[in-house]
């Protein structure tokens, strides 16, 4: 159980057991233990707080749906939850779909995305039109059936004692709104799985199942060879593919026909439709209302977000949209930090800058990065957006080199953090038996050096640090330590290898000691400037000189046009100097 969390509504957190000693620990194992043996959940374990979270993105603050329900649980229940959960794992994960990539562990949920990416190339390719459908379920959490979800659960294995601690676990839950310090008085819940319950994605993940299931058994949906990548699924994120316009109505007509059966709604709204490779826009799509949930015609977009990432239909690698709302986010989450000091003069150390940019906004602005194949404009404008900041934070101007900076900070650039993430994606890939496994295998055994698989831009990159290929990482996978070692020594040796060349090259980076710059080190001018603002700016004038962007009157002299300048005696001072 993770610490640091709010307490219940008995002022329980799981400090107190975590610190409890072995008193506490017997009392909550007999506690548990009898719990089990007559099949019944204390009536207190199945009481909560909801807490309504706004979801933000510009929805209207005096509106319900444009909150979160998040319910805090007993701590002693979820306790229970994950007692129980333990047990029933692996029969979970036996029945689960392998397109079913949210809440499980060792697999990233952006993995959903990466069947979606191979299937556009792959329809490109082949010179397919390419139709997928974005379906999404309103409020999908908050109301699922009970019977229905206990019935999924008793048909995926779990039985007996197990199957009825669940079922009296749904009977008689209870919850309470907590607003503004104030609680409501409870109320009964009849419908939903609780958001913030350790069991509630595992048995949402059953209470969808057949819906995949079914799609794949049926082969509705498209396939990438012998491999079915139809019907990805994240959670409740569910994300139709076809190469054909009927066979991809039919799927839809199916998704509607279970949602209306187990009793929970499709936004019509939100659900939406992108065509790949058609010579036909949007509009001409729409008009010929092609696709329907019911009676309502699906709107046809050119771009949608899919689990976090931006998908534009106007090119083939789709990243049009992404790149800009990722340096977009980057932007708002650096500009949000600077009212704690991460700017150039007068502020923050540059050392703790760094922690702060590595920390809160480089994975913003390289989420879902991994997952999309990125032309050499796109990776050019990460990079300068990189250097440009490290060059702010460390009050440098924009004609310090850039080499110059990354040495400074021991950061490393852009480009080589996004190789990383690219690698051990495709590490996770290697160990897990999934279906990006299968696709990497046939992808690797396919395709030539000329396309666009993300399967063979990770082969290239392999090859470039000088990795075992992709066929010998599938066959002899590793484990996820060893291989994150493996590829940080090999991405930091290489680019290492690449800024001190680049550095040696540079006249104005000859006062550098690039024997004393590591990776990973921050150079010791910054470490000794400590936090006071006058030995930053010291610093800061320190790191100019070192870095030959200082301008001293002897360089003003340069460009007198043979006028005698009134400051020769200064510029002798500053040559001594």
């Amino acid at each position: 159980m993770k610490t640091g969390k709010a307490t219940d509504q008995f002022g329980i957190s799981a400090e107190h057991f975590k610190y409890g000693g072995e008193k506490t620990a017997k009392i909550l194992t007999n506690l548990i233990n009898e719990a089990f043996k007559f099949k019944r959940v204390p009536q207190c374990f199945k009481e909560g707080i909801v807490s309504p979270l706004f979801k933000g993105h510009g929805k209207p603050i005096c509106l319900p749906k444009s909150y979160r329900r998040i319910t805090v649980s007993p701590v002693m229940g979820k306790l229970m939850e994950s007692v129980h959960l333990c047990l029933e794992e692996p029969k979970l994960l036996k029945v689960q779909s392998r397109l079913q990539r949210g809440f499980t562990a060792g697999v990233n949920p952006t993995f959903a995305a990466l069947p979606l990416t191979e299937a556009i190339i792959e329809a490109k390719e082949l010179g397919q039109t390419l139709y997928t459908t974005f379906v999404d379920a309103s409020s999908a959490f908050d109301v699922v059936w009970h019977a229905s979800l206990l019935k999924s659960i008793f048909q995926s294995g779990i039985s007996g004692q197990s199957w009825q601690i669940l079922n009296d676990w749904y009977t008689n839950m209870s919850s309470a709104v907590r607003w503004e310090g104030k609680l409501s008085t409870s109320f009964a819940e009849l419908q939903g799985v609780r958001q913030g319950s350790v069991w509630s994605p595992s048995v949402y993940k059953l209470f969808v199942n057949p819906l995949i299931k079914k799609l794949e058994s049926d082969s509705l949906g498209f396939k990438i060879g012998n491999v079915f990548v139809g019907t990805p699924m994240c959670a409740d994120d569910l994300l139709l593919i076809s190469s054909k316009p009927d066979e991809l109505q039919t799927m839809i007509s199916y998704t509607a026909h279970f949602a209306e059966t187990e009793e929970y709604n499709i936004s019509k709204e939100k659900t939406k439709v992108m065509i790949w490779n058609s010579s036909l826009n949007c509009n001409l799509w729409n008009q010929m209302e092609k696709f329907h949930i019911g009676s309502e015609t699906l709107e046809t977009v050119e771009n949608y977000k899919h689990i976090g990432i931006d998908r534009d239909s106007r090119e083939v690698e789709a990243t049009r949209t992404i790149i800009g709302n990722r340096l977009k986010t980057a932007r708002q989450t650096s500009y949000a930090l600077m009212g704690s000091g991460l700017h150039g003069l007068n502020g923050l150390n540059p050392e703790v800058s760094c922690k702060l940019w590595s920390t809160y906004v480089v994975p913003r602005l390289l989420f879902g990065l991994e997952i999309v194949n990125l032309s050499a404009k796109d990776i050019s404008r990460l990079d300068i957006f990189c250097n440009n900041f490290l060059k702010q934070i460390q009050n440098l101007p924009a004609r310090a080199s850039n080499a110059g900076a990354y040495l400074l900070l021991g950061q490393l650039p852009i480009i080589a953090l996004l190789h990383k993430k690219i690698l051990i994606t495709f590490g996770t890939i290697a160990r897990s038996d999934s279906v990006e496994n299968d696709l990497a295998k046939r992808q690797l055994s396919t395709k030539g050096k000329n396309s666009k698989s993300w399967f063979i831009r990770a082969d290239k990159i392999l090859k470039q640090y000088n990795l075992p290929c992709a066929s010998e990482v599938l066959l002899k996978p590793e484990t996820k330590y060893k291989w994150k070692m493996k590829v940080k020594k090999c991405v930091d040796g290489f680019w290492s290898e690449k800024l001190f060349t680049e550095a040696k090259s540079k006249p104005s980076l000859r006062y550098l000691n690039i024997k004393n710059c590591k990776i990973g080190v921050v150079n010791s001018i910054w470490k000794s400037a400590g936090s006071e603002q006058m030995c930053i700016r010291k610093a800061c004038y320190k790191i100019k000189m070192l870095l030959d962007t200082y301008i001293l009157q002897y360089h003003r002299s340069k460009f007198s046009n043979g006028q005698k300048l009134q400051f020769v005696r200064c510029v002798r001072k500053e040559l001594k100097i």
